[in-house]
């Protein structure tokens, strides 16, 4: 049986009642720096706003961007999509690029490496790289998959999903069983020594509680940082957007102090890190898009939930569809020649104003290994 969310939530010591996000906001900008997300999957940008993403990652396109002065810059690596050499690779040489940019513009950045709320992705490897490339060895990291809009907590060190009000493990749902990114265990301490192969072990992650941010306070959240050795592994509990900010502000004044810190979080983390309030849910009418074309979806995941999405999008009749069969296109050897035919049959459809879906085969295809 799972417990119900409302049970805990009222069992919680109640939210720290300071008004933290103009002071973030403040520290930031005198900071003078800024964020540069590494994020691994398209998905990253979704609870920001006035964002620039870059798809590429050259030093003239980077220094282009840095000498703006930008408050968040997103590079959408993709690396979920490759193998774990092949991430750690498009990883390095991002980084390298960064900080040749970083030189010629004399912007310092905070690094974020974006991930799965659901803990799916490349740790610690991607992390490590970047703290290699970026020269952030003796940096703590931070750990906090909270993503506060979907329902992705953290308490007592362990992270779940919100399912009709059921706090659910995530060891217990569909993500934990992916084939490349599968795992055992909800706990993150646990989660963290599994994903590195013992590397990392369970008893010296450390970890800042919910008790730390809402009794404790950003001092109390500072005193634990302080106390965290470089290198070490540090899990924030959180269920809320205030949780977050208190742990935030506990950051900027353990900074003060000296301690570096590098991240791997979910997307809610990286504006709140720059002080910025969420952005409010995109209605249609807000596009004012002036144009007589269509719109295209794409839908990858292959998860039930998003088979669900898929589903009822479909249902309501009012976009053309393509399937791509990912089987017949792994046996035929002839991707472009698929991806060619697809492309000229949407852009017909779009042309004469009709809304496309691209989506892949539901079956999930299997290989040797992850």
């Amino acid at each position: 049986m799972y417990t119900n969310i409302e049970t805990v939530m009222a069992n919680l010591p109640v939210e720290y009642a300071g008004e933290l996000l103009p002071s973030i906001r403040k520290e930031f900008l005198g900071s003078k720096k800024t964020i540069v997300v590494f994020d691994d999957d398209p998905t990253g940008t979704q609870t920001c706003h006035d964002v620039v993403v870059l798809t590429a990652w050259t030093v003239p396109l980077l220094l282009e961007e840095l000498v703006k002065k930008p408050s968040i810059l997103f590079i959408l690596s993709n690396s979920r999509s490759l193998p774990e050499l092949e991430a750690v690779q498009r990883t390095l040489e991002i980084g390298k690029n960064l900080m040749e940019a970083v030189k010629e513009s004399g912007r310092r950045v905070i690094p974020i490496s974006r991930s799965d709320s659901t803990l799916r992705g490349h740790f610690p490897a991607e992390v490590e790289a970047i703290a290699n490339v970026l020269e952030m060895e003796e940096a703590v990291l931070i750990l906090l998959p909270a993503f506060i809009e979907v329902g992705r907590y953290t308490i007592n060190d362990v992270h779940y999903i919100v399912e009709n009000q059921k706090l659910i493990p995530v060891s217990d749902t569909p993500f934990s069983k992916d084939k490349s990114f599968g795992y055992a265990h909800s706990n993150l301490k646990e989660w963290a020594q599994e994903k590195s192969n013992g590397k990392v072990k369970a008893e010296d992650v450390f970890s800042i509680s919910l008790d730390d941010i809402r009794l404790g306070g950003p001092p109390g959240v500072c005193e634990k940082l302080t106390q965290c050795s470089p290198r070490k592994v540090c899990i924030v509990n959180a269920c809320t957007y205030k949780d977050i900010e208190v742990f935030v502000m506990g950051v900027l004044m353990a900074e003060k102090s000296g301690q570096k810190f590098l991240y791997r979080t979910s997307a809610t983390f990286v504006s709140i890190r720059a002080g910025i309030a969420p952005g409010k849910i995109l209605a249609p009418e807000k596009l004012r898009i002036n144009s007589q074309n269509g719109s295209l979806v794409v839908v990858g995941s292959y998860v039930p939930k998003t088979t669900s999405q898929l589903e009822c999008l479909l249902a309501g009749g009012t976009h053309q569809s393509i399937e791509v069969n990912v089987s017949e296109l792994i046996q035929s050897g002839n991707e472009q020649a698929k991806a060619a035919l697809i492309i000229r049959q949407t852009d017909e459809w779009i042309a004469s104003g009709k809304s496309v879906v691209i989506y892949t085969s539901r079956q999930l295809e299997v290989g040797k290994d992850s």
